[in-house]
């Protein structure tokens, strides 16, 4: 067997981490050359808009400006608009068109500009960061403020208008709470739980929707939806891509399916990171560095810098983003004499070019790089002490992305024309403790007639039963070393339309080819220092393909009934088909992977996703919904040794959800509530099962599922300089009838609760905001969350059963802010809480914990030039 060892990343040189940490250290370097250069201005622009409709007149203005425009229907209804000639500013520009309407415009920090009911005192353009200290809010609290922009659906709208369960953490937010990935994330929202396993991955959840196969969570960074490899379980979406959250604009939470839009692995919901683009009317640059200290673990430390360069006055402009976080670990390995193991590496950077030749046309390019590495498991064994682990082996694990995309938008006087493609290479090492599963099979009679060349019906001799087990001590400590890569291609071509009458209308269609590789390898480690044994020991290998074509031709369309009433109905017709193959390269005989069946499957489906939504909107400050909306995931086939004809292949999941919400804003009081009701019947479920001897997981049908489940999310504006927050979930998910075919999950019950999902989950925030008159700002907060308990299987009958424990924890921050310089200093934990966040357990009887940090203490400074 050749070491793939060195044609993978195992052996990674320390090149690519100088490079990257050269790049880091150069765009600090540029920096300091901002003040240098000279911020171009926007001048005057053209505009030919003849008299007629005031809605068709911020079309055409929108359009010729390359400017967003956004407005109610009913603001604009019957009001006309003056012609427009010549060369204007913006404000020159919208004062003439809105002229005698009784509206005036609004410019938001995003850019885009928002009409308004004019108001006496406020002169033709007012920014909103041009308002001066006083009478701002706090801007460290999620609030649906009616200046949010979100492109959620696909176009530009206002949070507070939207007739949807969303909620987006703006730049500030992310970083008074210290979000810096996936797992900080789903600590501040209490709706997104995150599912860990034994090699450092991660599995996200919305609305209870926890499933095996392709993600359940459809996770966007930018416009470019990622999946992990498939791996040996065809499971995709057991590892989430966490990248670095740096140069962040917001992050997006769009809760319930997103079928029609979104499509395939948007079941229980879309999350979707949107980065800072490059500005091409002036230069600027961050510096961003922290370093941390953690209780009972090593300490931690990051550095970020940010740099943007018009190239071109106002048409071309280049953004650039390099980063390195280490974070310490925090559990201790006894069996090797090491402490503070679980540790990571994160370095990476992005580069981002946008190029605006003329009013109609916008070009966006990125690209990605990120590389991240652990010392080894993020758990441990508590019936071996808190924060200990007595595996018998160390699984340092690694991955490799690089992702390319491009964004281009062409605007007429129809809509926006938008066209999407995406590009990524994605290598994941995932190294984990084979020991259990080796060592659990040294009294099987099928391993030992494998060993002894026996066939079925035979028995093994005394003498033969003792050369099997002597042969499988030697293969102890085992290891499952598996390298694995996923690339994808992508791409998407939509229209968006806000026709001049009563209706708007999306279509789009999209494609991915995305294929996929692993080479799971068992191999013998050195006892005395857990490390894989080089060149490989091998116990057996096999690689797996796998390859997925999706196409998908969808549309919403939404028509005013009456300036209160909208309603919008969606579809999306999809077709996907699936191969895999499988090959032994060396039959492990303990586990039996040369009785894996030969050739190439494939199985392949169309069908479609419906979305129905009645829309009323009584006033600005009140948005009720009522909806129905489905979500689907592909099914797949198995490549596992010794599995019936039966399981070979499973079928492709969906739901129907059925959701009514509202948004309410009480401006006088200062309060303002979202909350949504849903019921969402599953069926089909994809789960997966385990092989009789424990040795092999694959995917299956289970049967239908039934959710029902609250949602309240509220924001309480006390003062000037103190606000509430309170979000909350309840989440209610069970087997709706006894299931049949459970496969080797044994026999679920009606009433069997999903596995991972707790029923409750909570958060608290406070913040406090003190701008003073020299300029100065202060700032602190108090974050608490608490969920409840949950179990990792279905019932207690199932081998790997286990519970984890009700939970809350306390985090604290506060900092300073004058001019460019920010200072904060944050206590995460604060009462060092060491219940579990996850318990899980093996049918061998190991069980793995995962808990919380240990109480931190952070310092970051920032600076922005």
């Amino acid at each position: 067997m050749r070491d793939r060892t060195r044609t993978g990343f195992a052996d990674r040189t320390r090149a690519r981490r100088v490079l990257l940490r050269c790049a880091l250290a150069l765009q600090i370097g540029l920096l300091f050359a901002l003040p240098q250069i000279g911020a171009a201005r926007t001048p005057a622009a053209p505009y030919t808009i003849a008299a007629g409709p005031l809605r068709l007149a911020l079309v055409l203005f929108a359009r010729q400006s390359g400017v967003q425009i956004l407005f109610a229907p009913e603001l604009v209804a019957g009001k006309q608009a003056p012609p427009l000639t010549g060369r204007h500013t913006i404000d020159e520009a919208l004062t003439r068109l809105l002229a005698g309407s009784g509206l005036s415009a609004r410019k938001l920090d995003s850019g885009a500009i928002l009409i308004v009911p004019a108001s006496p005192a406020a002169p033709p353009l007012v920014s909103t960061h041009d308002q001066g200290p006083q009478g701002a809010p706090p801007q460290g609290l999620e609030s649906p403020r009616p200046d949010i922009l979100v492109t959620a659906f696909k176009y530009p709208t206002l949070l507070a208008q939207s007739a949807a369960d969303l909620t987006v953490i703006g730049a500030q937010l992310q970083r008074q709470r210290g979000i810096d990935g996936l797992a900080t994330l789903a600590q501040a929202t209490p709706s997104l739980n995150i599912a860990q396993n034994n090699s450092a991955a991660s599995r996200l959840t919305l609305r209870g929707v926890y499933g095996r196969g392709e993600p359940t969570v459809g996770v966007y960074y930018g416009d470019s939806p990622v999946s992990g490899p498939s791996g040996t379980t065809f499971d995709p979406g057991g590892i989430a891509l966490d990248l670095e959250l740096v140069d962040l604009a917001r992050i997006e939470v769009l809760r319930g399916p997103q079928g029609t839009l979104y499509g395939a692995s948007s079941m229980g919901g879309t999350l979707r990171f949107l980065f800072n683009t490059p500005d091409a009317t002036e230069a600027s640059g961050e510096i961003r560095g922290g370093a941390s200290i953690t209780r009972h673990g090593s300490p931690g430390h990051h550095l970020s810098a940010m740099v943007n360069l018009p190239l071109a006055s106002d048409t071309l402009a280049l953004r650039a983003v390099a980063y390195d976080r280490t974070t310490g670990g925090y559990i201790d390995h006894p069996r090797f004499a090491l402490a503070d193991q679980g540790g990571a590496e994160r370095q990476g950077g992005r580069l981002a070019l946008a190029w605006t030749p003329g009013p109609d046309l916008d070009l966006k390019v990125s690209f990605f790089h990120q590389e991240t590495r652990s010392d080894g498991a993020q758990f441990f064994d508590d019936r071996g002490g808190a924060r200990t682990n007595d595996l018998a082996v160390r699984t340092p694990n690694a991955n490799t992305l690089n992702l390319a995309n491009a964004a281009l938008d062409w605007r007429s006087d129809w809509g926006t024309l938008t066209a999407l493609a995406t590009f990524y290479r994605w290598k994941v090492l995932r190294q984990s403790d084979f020991s259990d599963v080796i060592a659990g099979l040294v009294d099987n009679p099928a391993s030992c007639l494998r060993h002894a060349g026996l066939g079925q019906g035979a028995s093994c001799t005394q003498t033969q039963w003792e050369a099997y087990r002597a042969f499988v001590a030697t293969r102890l400590p085992a290891i499952l070393y598996q390298p694995m890569w996923v690339t994808s291609a992508n791409g998407e071509v939509r229209f968006h339309t806000e026709a001049l009458a009563r209706t708007s209308l999306t279509l789009g269609l999209f494609a991915e080819t995305r294929r996929d590789r692993v080479d799971s390898i068992t191999a013998r480690t050195d006892a005395a220092s857990g490390l894989l044994v080089r060149p490989l020991d091998v116990t057996g290998a096999r690689a797996i393909w796998t390859g997925l074509n999706q196409t998908a031709l969808f549309g919403e369309a939404s028509y005013d009934l009456s300036p209160r009433v909208r309603l919008t109905a969606g579809l999306r017709l999809f077709h996907y088909g699936k191969t895999a193959r499988g090959d032994i390269f060396t039959p492990n005989l303990i586990t039996g992977t040369a009785d894996i069946a030969p050739g190439r499957f494939s199985t392949r489906e169309s069908g479609s996703n419906l979305k129905l939504q009645a829309t009323w909107r009584p006033s600005p400050d009140l948005v009720a919904y009522l909806q129905m909306a489905d979500g689907f995931r592909p099914g797949g086939v198995n490549i596992t040794p010794s599995l019936s004809e039966e399981n070979r292949s499973y079928a492709a999941d969906s739901l129907r959800s059925y959701e009514v919400g509202l948004r309410l804003g009480l401006p006088r009081s200062g309060i303002e509530l979202q909350g949504a009701l849903y019921h969402i019947g599953w069926s089909d479920m994809i789960y997966n099962a385990s092989s009789p001897n424990s040795a092999f997981v694959y995917n299956t049908n289970i049967g239908s599922i039934v959710i029902d489940g609250a949602e309240v999310n509220a924001h309480w504006q006390a003062s000037d300089e103190l606000a509430l927050a309170l979000s909350a979930s309840w989440t209610d998910a069970r087997v709706a009838r006894d299931q049949e075919r459970a496969g080797t999950l044994g026999q679920l019950f009606a009433g069997d609760r999903v596995p991972m999902i707790p029923r409750l989950a909570a958060s608290l925030g406070l913040a406090y905001e003190r701008r003073l008159a020299s300029g100065t700002t202060l700032w602190g907060r108090l974050d608490a969350v608490a969920s409840s308990g949950f179990a990792s299987q279905f019932n207690t009958l199932q081998s790997s059963y286990a519970r984890t424990a009700a939970r809350a924890s306390l985090d604290l921050a506060a900092g300073v802010e004058r001019g460019g310089w920010d200072l904060s200093l944050s206590l995460r934990n604060a009462l060092d809480t060491h219940r579990p966040e996850q318990v899980l357990a093996t049918s061998l009887g190991a069980r793995q914990v995962f808990a919380p940090r240990p109480r931190t203490l952070a310092l970051e400074l920032g600076v922005t030039f």
